[in-house]
């Protein structure tokens, strides 16, 4: 999903239409993806920080978010 965040945001950059849609990417794998290591994979994506936001948080806090979707 990643890559496709990357190359979409020139695109939405570019579009008046969009200049408001922001991209997060959250991490499932908190114990793997610290902070620090977000941060590398952002760097090396590339990624327009002001548009595109990495998240983590402890394993509960992830859980409880990957189970309270909205969708049905």
């Amino acid at each position: 999903m990643d890559r496709h965040f990357a190359a979409m945001q020139k695109p939405l950059a570019d579009e008046p239409d969009f200049k408001n849609v922001h991209l997060v990417t959250v991490s499932f794998d908190p114990a793997a993806d610290t902070p620090p290591v977000l941060k590398k994979h952002a760097k090396e994506l590339d990624a327009d920080l002001a548009r595109w936001t990495f998240l983590t948080g402890d394993r509960d806090e992830v859980d409880r978010f990957a189970g309270d979707s909205a969708c049905p």
